[in-house]
């Protein structure tokens, strides 16, 4: 057995002391958080002028020369207006994504929260 079976990849050897290096096995994992800054009080998403196409492009632009493997999105939601933005950057971006809602719980009292929600137009 040569020492590149040992370490069960071909494009790996042994060390000098006949251990694969666990840098080389294990690259670093490249995490990145993101604020869209898609809502709030004076972001235009109620009057429709999120610029949300355009934030969306450069949001991906910048994205991708981070060459991330998981990216973590803030203010990115799934509503009827927008549709949903977290799959649409994951889609422009080659990613599978995981979605969990912020906006159940706004004031963390029921029904308001409900109908607070469904006014402004979130899934």
């Amino acid at each position: 057995m040569d020492a590149h079976s040992r370490c069960g990849h071909p494009d790996l050897s042994l060390d000098g002391t006949g251990v694969c290096r666990f840098e080389e096995w294990h690259p670093a994992l490249r995490v990145v958080t993101y604020n869209l800054l898609h809502d709030g009080a004076d972001s235009g998403f109620l009057n429709g002028k999120t610029h949300l196409k355009e934030r969306l492009e450069m949001a991906t632009r910048e994205l991708k020369t981070l060459d991330p493997d998981i990216i973590a999105v803030q203010e990115a939601s799934d509503s009827r207006r927008h549709g949903n933005v977290p799959e649409r950057l994951a889609r422009e971006l080659g990613f599978h994504i995981v979605f969990a809602p912020a906006t159940d719980h706004v004031f963390g009292i029921w029904p308001i929260d409900t109908v607070v929600v469904s006014i402004m137009g979130f899934k």
